[in-house]
């Protein structure tokens, strides 16, 4: 009696992932390439992906299996039969390259096919190719974003800078209380969609008097989810080694 409820229970909570979490949390990806195609045969295995370490409903979800050979970068769940893959799109080729000893710790039935090492080529080759194009497409919908040409508008953002560095070695301290909130940014594009120059609409002591932003290193990027989240990272803390002015607001110590 206790196994059939345990049964049904499982399968409702499947049913609850799929029609409440796919779709806002995670994203089913079983035809993602060759390899998790043919795994998906088996019926027995799903695959999902994130943007990003999600942390998930435990009740829904309940606890990982652990498999012999732990893979950080794929969560994987059980419900009676069916196995829940799920992984970080940002860590996707990690992941396809560590399916197999995954599959085989679980002893799911699937049988691999005599040309493995070129499927997992080819698997590779298709998410390398694939995951820029998950990314830009996911980046319109976490943010409000105009474009014109090469130029990108990213509005409605709240970056409140948080700490700065000073001295050599680089000391990191704490800001309180900042005044300056950015809420928006323009990035501008060379032909090749490179990043050539960003403007802020507040002020930044990394930014000079028409307000364009020191890039560095981030400079000639490919534009991109990854890219634009690099950008408001580092914006959030001020280089007052290589300024151009010192915001009053700080007390140094």
């Amino acid at each position: 009696m206790l196994s059939k409820l345990k049964k049904l229970i499982n399968s409702l909570r499947l049913i609850l992932i799929k029609n409440v979490y796919v779709g806002r949390y995670i994203y089913e990806c079983s035809n993602i390439c060759l390899l998790t195609t043919l795994l998906s045969r088996s019926n027995t295995v799903i695959f999902y992906y994130t943007f990003g370490d999600l942390e998930l409903n435990r009740w829904l979800f309940g606890e990982t299996v652990q498999p012999r050979n732990t893979n950080k970068n794929v969560k994987i769940y059980k419900f009676n039969e069916t196995y829940v893959f799920i992984f970080d799109i940002y860590n996707v080729q990690n992941v396809v390259s560590q399916l197999i000893p995954e599959i085989e710790d679980y002893e799911i039935p699937f049988e691999l096919p005599n040309n493995l090492s070129n499927v997992l080529q080819i698997s590779s080759h298709r998410v390398y190719e694939l995951k820029p194009t998950i990314l830009n497409s996911y980046m319109y919908t976490k943010y409000d974003i105009d474009r014109k040409n090469n130029s990108y508008t990213i509005k409605n953002l709240h970056i409140v800078p948080d700490y700065y560095i000073i001295n050599d070695p680089p000391v990191c301290t704490r800001i309180k209380n900042n005044p300056t909130v950015i809420t928006e940014l323009v990035v501008t594009c060379d032909i090749n969609n490179k990043i050539c120059s960003v403007k802020v609409n507040d002020d930044h002591p990394n930014c000079n008097t028409d307000h364009y932003y020191c890039l560095g290193s981030l400079k000639g990027l490919n534009f991109g989810l990854e890219s634009l989240e690099l950008i408001i990272t580092n914006m959030k803390t001020y280089n007052l080694n290589n300024c151009y002015f010192y915001p009053k607001f700080i007390k140094f110590e």
